[in-house]
């Protein structure tokens, strides 16, 4: 395949051997004066092309200025018997755009000008001028005076298009002219290394984001069983139940600590195993005091109800015979980000729940529930679990009284209960 020399045709060699001059005339510097002139042409050539490409930029930006004043001025038709020059000069200041300086000359353009470009501002009023002075010059009759302003304003834009449109097509004619040579300021590098082709890398497996890890606070347990006795109120026994299951959990792992939760896990899932038993023998129990304190309640609302006035209350009650229900005040000023949180929920409150909750008397606090609807009571309900305000702790029992014998009773029972269960989560076995 024979090889194609002609894109060097193009190719302008200022220094060419092969020139012919004549005998008198010197051939070195002839050639040097050549180069000289192809130097400047190329130059010339250059600024023009930069030149003409700034005044186009200019211009367009002054043929949008005449155009928003034009269309300003024909808004004004219908008054045009009203001082035609007022109007202009109202048109003016309407059309005035945002960037009222045209952009920066590009480096070695308009360099024979001292001062800074004028402004577009300046440009449209020194156009009404001259605008102004041929309409005075014409003397028209006053009711064609505002039509003659507008036939003035669209010659200079004529004019201006014309301009645009002869500078369009010498900046072609020069592009074209300076992309018939190829120069040293034309040629750029290829290519400047070797390439070798490689087989496409395996895409690496995107990674699981690890787990986001939770710090569960004994407050949790507090709240799955306040929640539990709330839905076993309102019947639901199998969510209370699973309540009550959950709370137990934390409260075992709490209790056993991070060495003995691994194997309090082992032996509860072993079928058969007395772990197994003691933990859902405790939490049946739990369930079974929560829902027969539930079913009390349900009784005492239904006989208020049949006397006429009962209405539908929910009511803090501590179900555990050794706990009671205490009540904790966030702080006001606290810089910890879990009181100043519970703060927030605690400034939400009404008023009256305020006073009730800085009494620190869970009757008080019941009241004002009782006043509030079943759905309202519920959410505050949930907002004292979520901001830690309620907890339960251990009450000191008079064994002195029967009540006091029958709640120590059921108290040791219990304890008899954890002492099962922390053994054989102790027990390697």
């Amino acid at each position: 395949m024979p090889l194609d020399y002609s894109k060097w045709d193009a190719l302008e060699l200022s220094d060419d051997s092969d020139i012919e001059v004549h005998p008198n005339v010197d051939k070195r510097s002839f050639i040097r004066a050549k180069q000289n002139q192809i130097h400047q042409q190329r130059f010339e050539r250059k600024h023009k092309i930069e030149t003409f490409k700034y005044e186009r930029i200019v211009n367009d930006g002054l043929l949008k200025r005449i155009n928003a004043l034009l269309a300003a001025l024909q808004s004004y038709s219908p008054q045009s018997d009203k001082r035609p020059d007022e109007l202009a000069f109202q048109a003016l200041m309407e059309s005035t755009g945002e960037d009222d300086s045209p952009p920066p000359p590009p480096e070695g353009v308009h360099t024979h000008e001292k001062e800074a470009p004028p402004t577009y501002s300046k440009m449209m009023a020194a156009l009404i001028d001259q605008v102004k002075t041929k309409v005075d010059e014409d003397k028209p009759e006053p009711d064609k005076r505002f039509d003659a302003y507008l036939a003035e304003i669209k010659v200079h834009r004529d004019k201006v298009q014309d301009l645009q449109s002869q500078l369009l097509k010498e900046l072609d004619t020069l592009e074209k002219e300076e992309s018939k040579k190829i120069t040293s300021e034309s040629i750029h590098t290829g290519f400047d290394s070797s390439y070798v082709s490689k087989s496409d890398a395996k895409a690496p497996e995107p990674k699981k984001a690890p787990a986001k890890k939770e710090k569960v606070q004994a407050v949790e347990t507090d709240g799955l069983l306040v929640m539990a006795f709330n839905t076993a109120i309102q019947g639901k026994d199998d969510f209370a139940r699973q309540c009550v299951h959950q709370a137990l959990l934390l409260q075992y792992c709490r209790a056993l600590g991070k060495d003995g939760v691994g194997l309090f896990f082992k032996r509860i899932t072993t079928q058969g195993h007395q772990a197994q038993k003691v933990f859902f023998d405790d939490v049946n129990s739990t369930f079974d005091r929560i829902r027969t304190r539930a079913k009390e309640i349900e009784k005492q609302r239904a006989a208020e109800d049949g006397e006429g006035g009962g209405v539908e209350q929910i009511q803090l009650h501590a179900v555990d015979p050794g706990t009671s229900i205490n009540i904790k005040i966030p702080p006001v000023s606290s810089e910890d980000p879990a009181e100043q949180q519970s703060r927030a929920i605690f400034d939400t409150f009404p008023p009256g729940l305020q006073r009730a909750l800085e009494s620190g008397s869970l009757d008080e606090v019941n009241k004002v529930l009782g006043k509030m609807s079943v759905e309202e009571a519920e959410e505050i309900v949930g907002q004292l679990s979520e901001g830690g305000m309620l907890s339960l702790e251990e009450q000191i029992i008079d064994a002195t009284t029967e009540e006091g014998q029958a709640a120590l009773k059921e108290f040791e029972e219990h304890e008899k209960q954890r002492a099962l269960a922390e053994k054989y989560a102790d027990d390697p076995e």
